[in-house]
């Protein structure tokens, strides 16, 4: 009942919270979303490649091209290292004088260790790490095997990559006087799960799981 204006062009959301033109048209998804103040842009990205290779110049300079280019206010990095991403937010203070925080799952990971990451440019959003509710935290660290995982013991640890919590939030300053949204917050959970060529039942474990664990954060 809260939800107006949905059509299958813009989604089932619509223009909710926005102000967008009542025109309508082949150039209706276009004219809704241009990347302005009303809007929080989030990427996701596997870059596995940067990981241990962020010391190779090129590849750090490549990295941060695309992001600055996109310029979207937040990032989802997958398969990436603690070092590598400080090295990626510290370019892109270099080379384009863009001003990003990062936190990590797993902070204390080692180079050799793949883990998620999150990067958010200063000037949109804020953000922060933030704990699991009570009863979840045990969840991520469950192998198949576990009776607990209410299955068959297939293989081994269901979450690879731990999968942390962070908290987004955007204050009603964004936009300019008389046109500010108003504040909100959200949750984001970088992931990185098994191939399901590879680990089919503990991708399927796994989102079990997420669902609990998003039960209870709710």
């Amino acid at each position: 009942a809260a939800i107006k204006g949905s059509d299958s062009l813009t989604g089932f959301f619509g223009g909710l919270g926005r102000a967008v033109s009542p025109n309508l048209g082949v150039e209706a998804v276009v004219d809704a979303y241009r990347g302005t103040d009303q809007d929080v842009d989030v990427g996701f990205w596997n870059i596995e490649w940067l990981a241990n290779r962020w010391h190779d110049a090129e590849k750090l300079q490549g990295a941060a091209r695309v992001i600055a280019d996109l310029n979207l206010d937040v990032w989802s990095l997958s398969e990436v290292s603690p070092p590598a991403v400080r090295a990626l937010v510290d370019k892109l203070h270099e080379l384009f004088g863009e001003h990003y925080d990062c936190a990590f799952s797993e902070p204390d990971a080692p180079e050799g260790v793949q883990t998620t990451a999150v990067i958010w440019k200063r000037s949109s959003v804020r953000g922060e790490r933030v704990e699991w509710p009570r009863g979840v935290e045990e969840l991520f660290h469950l192998d198949s095997r576990d009776p607990r995982a209410r299955e068959e013991a297939v293989h081994g640890k269901i979450f690879n990559r731990y999968p942390g919590l962070f908290r987004f939030s955007l204050g009603g300053d964004r936009a300019g006087p008389g046109n500010a949204p108003a504040p909100f917050d959200f949750h984001l959970v970088p992931l990185h799960l098994k191939a399901m060529a590879e680990g089919s039942l503990r991708r399927r474990l796994a989102s079990r799981i997420l669902a609990r664990a998003t039960a209870a954060l709710i």
